[in-house]
């Protein structure tokens, strides 16, 4: 606030300060009283003012902030699309090298249809400037399978997955298991596309690791059934913030799925991350729903 308050900051220090007001969310500073109810709104403030005086990182930290709504443990924001766009574009403006990609990914994935036209454009434009950015080639894959913003071409989406995933990219190699799996752009091979779920999963592949978890619980996609190992890629997974990996690993030991031992509170505490993750009153309706409750 004394900075705010001070004609004479410069960006770099309001930056700074609404970065580690940020920083004391997530360190669950607002969850012990360290922090006063009109903390967001300075943090929110302090970032727009540096934008305005020409910090182009200012702008790309809050639309992240928007685009994600904050981590599990600390809903900084809350999620809004639409923002994190008109911020990217201010970025832009101000040339930050990352803009243009993220407005892109941001508008794919709130799925804009209006904004179509103009991702497609981008990362075009991308993939000509950065042909060796794995992300770049996973996004124009993305864009190629989906038909968003240009005709539908699995195959040629399949070539831009092979050459991400060979650079080592997870969700490349996630996507190949997909579209094996269910034989879009590549033979029909469940045994192929398990193969790329286990890279995907090594490679850190939050999806993937949910698959296999979900795999192992059901005995299907040519695994046993093996409760231990389920648990093992859904814990991992709910590490990365999985929202249902979370939840499916929490009711797995609070009821001791499969001859697991129970762990009531190892269980507590991913549902609670779960309750964070898929919003209030979801993981009790859940419950319920399965004749569970937890006290």
């Amino acid at each position: 606030m004394q900075t705010l308050s001070d004609p004479g900051s410069d960006s770099q220090t309001l930056f700074e300060d609404a970065r580690e007001l940020s920083a004391a969310f997530v360190r669950n500073e607002h969850r012990t009283g360290l922090l006063p109810p009109d903390a967001t709104d300075a943090m929110v403030l302090g970032f727009d003012r540096a934008g305005e005086a020409g910090l182009a990182e200012s702008y790309m930290e809050l639309a992240a902030l928007y685009r994600n709504g904050g981590t599990w443990r600390a809903p900084l924001l809350t999620k809004d699309d639409n923002r994190a766009i008109e911020l990217y574009r201010l970025a832009e403006l101000l040339r930050h090298p990352e803009a243009s990609l993220q407005l892109a990914q941001t508008a794919y994935f709130a799925r804009r249809t209006d904004l179509a036209d103009e991702v497609w454009q981008r990362a075009e434009m991308l993939s000509s400037s950065l042909p060796e950015r794995a992300d770049v080639l996973v996004f124009v894959g993305y864009l190629l399978n989906a038909g968003f913003g240009v005709p539908a071409d699995p195959v040629a989406a399949v070539h831009k997955f092979h050459a991400a995933a060979s650079l080592g990219n997870a969700d490349a190699a996630f996507e190949l298991g997909l579209m094996h799996q269910a034989g879009i752009g590549l033979p029909r091979d469940e045994d192929a596309g398990l193969g790329w779920f286990f890279w995907a999963a090594d490679l850190g592949s939050a999806r993937a690791q949910y698959n296999l978890g979900a795999f192992y619980g059901a005995g299907t996609n040519g695994l046993a059934r093996d409760a231990e190992m389920s648990l093992e890629w859904y814990l991992k997974a709910a590490e990365a913030n999985h929202a249902q990996a979370a939840f499916t690993a929490g009711v797995m030991l609070l009821v001791g799925d499969g001859g697991l031992t129970p762990d009531p509170d190892r269980a507590a505490d991913l549902l609670m991350q779960a309750d964070y993750l898929l919003g209030e009153g979801v993981v009790q309706e859940r419950l319920a729903a399965m004749g569970l409750r937890r006290d």
